[in-house]
C-alpha cells in the first residue's frame, strides 16, 4: 500500500497492511534521524523511515505575525510560547492561553486575535 492509501484505509475502517506511521519530533531528534539515515533533507529522513503521514500544510498568511522574543513568541492567533528544554529537547510550548478566562462561547466573538480567512493564501 502506499502511505495515501494505508491512512485513507484506515480512517476508512478498511484493512491495512500495516499501522500508519506519523512522526512529530525536536530539533535534536531530527538531528539524530539525519545522523542514523546519512541523509540531511527531512523529507527523505522521513521517506527512508517509512514515515505515513508527512504533511506541512499551512498557506500562505498574509496577515499579522508577531515577533520572537529571547523566551518564545506570539503565535498569529495570539497565544504566546516559551522555549521548553526536557532532557537533551527544546520545543516550543504554550502559555497563558489568552482565552482561559473566557466562560462562554459568545465570549469569543469578541476575541480581537483571530486570523482574518481573507488573508490566507489558499
Amino acid at each position: 500500500m502506499t502511505p495515501r492509501e494505508r491512512i485513507l484505509s484506515t480512517i476508512n475502517r478498511r484493512p491495512v497492511d500495516r499501522t500508519p506511521v506519523d512522526i512529530w519530533c525536536t530539533p535534536e531528534i531530527l538531528n539524530v534521524l539525519r545522523e542514523h539515515t546519512g541523509l540531511q533533507d527531512e523529507l527523505a529522513v522521513y521517506h527512508a523511515l517509512g514515515i505515513d503521514k508527512i504533511v506541512w500544510i499551512f498557506p500562505g498568511y498574509a496577515g499579522r505575525f508577531f515577533d520572537p522574543n529571547d523566551s518564545g513568541e506570539i503565535t498569529m492567533w495570539g497565544v504566546p510560547t516559551r522555549m521548553t528544554k526536557a532532557g537533551l529537547a527544546t520545543y516550543q510550548e504554550y502559555i497563558n492561553p489568552p482565552i482561559a478566562d473566557y466562560h462562554s462561547p459568545s465570549q469569543l466573538d469578541s476575541y480581537p486575535l483571530w486570523p482574518d480567512p481573507d488573508k490566507f493564501d489558499y
